[in-house]
């Protein structure tokens, strides 16, 4: 009975030890991280600020609290910032991965182009509000990107995009300035980008302003705009098969759509440049990056 509590009482002893070491380890980085992060955002070119600090040693994430960015003299506040970075991060270097997470975020409606979406989303009061992530991926020649938006009462939009050609070790070189913009023009490819809108309330609002606009209701302006829609498939049958009948369904429900890139070949980055240049026409382009475009659910 002796040896057992004996055993107990080690076991308590050894697991306060544990976890006192770790929190020390945990608040001597922190401490270590926020000195060089506070030296690094005097140089930033805007202000930068914020409540609280703290480096999760477990899942190697910096975690910010009331994050705020003066923007034009406009305060951009997050509540809640997480950063989560692979532990072989080497803090010179490009993370293998990356992934950011924004939660409370406010973005003030005065602010140059917010000020007019909220003219035409019917959006009051003094700020936006809503969510974000973002994140980048390594997987050898294979770089994926991938960021979503969530606004409330107006809308949710995500993208994912796949370029190859483009690994750790050329981002590396790019980020540290030994190779140019170019470079990565040269050798990365498109292989697909993704992108889903949600309506949550952006659509409505949309077609009501512009009812008031032209003195109009809204279902004559839905009307309007499906007439257009078809007005222009006779003339452009690509248009209307890649993305035109897609349109079509949202306007008539306007819940989701989704567009997709994916060439039936990957397409060079600076071939991609030299022919937007060009100014070609719409169908043109769709065929090239196998534009596709439908509602979903």
């Amino acid at each position: 009975m002796k040896r057992l509590t004996s055993l107990i009482l080690f076991a308590a002893f050894l697991g306060a030890f544990l976890v006192s070491a770790y929190l020390a380890a945990q608040s001597f980085a922190t401490y270590k991280i926020a000195e060089k992060l506070n030296h690094r955002l005097k140089k930033v070119s805007v202000p930068v600020s914020y409540g609280k600090f703290c480096y999760l040693l477990g899942p190697n994430d910096l975690l910010f609290k009331d994050l705020k960015v003066e923007l034009l003299g406009k305060p951009v506040t997050v509540s809640r910032l997480r950063i989560d970075l692979p532990f072989s991060f080497r803090k010179k270097g490009v993370p293998s991965f990356t992934f950011v997470e924004g939660e409370g975020l406010s973005l003030p409606l005065d602010l140059p182009v917010l000020r007019e979406l909220s003219t035409v989303a019917g959006v009051k009061g003094p700020f936006l509000n809503g969510n974000f992530k973002a994140g980048f991926n390594f997987s050898g020649p294979l770089l994926t990107v991938s960021g979503a938006l969530s606004l409330e009462r107006l809308a949710d939009l995500g993208f994912v995009l796949k370029l190859s050609g483009i690994d750790r070790n050329l981002a590396e070189k790019f980020a540290e300035k030994r190779v140019p913009f170019s470079a990565l023009l040269r050798k990365g490819k498109l292989v697909s980008l993704t992108v889903v809108y949600r309506d949550k309330g952006f659509f409505p609002n949309f077609v009501e302003f512009a009812a008031k606009q032209e003195g109009a209701n809204p279902y004559q302006v839905k009307a309007e705009l499906v007439r257009n829609l078809k007005s222009s498939f006779k003339e452009n049958p690509e248009f209307a098969r890649r993305l035109g009948y897609a349109l079509l369904e949202f306007v008539a429900n306007p819940k989701c759509l989704k567009l997709e890139l994916k060439p039936r070949v990957p397409v060079p980055l600076e071939e991609l440049k030299r022919f937007l240049k060009e100014k070609p026409k719409i169908d043109a382009l769709m065929k090239l990056l196998n534009l596709r475009a439908a509602v979903c659910g």
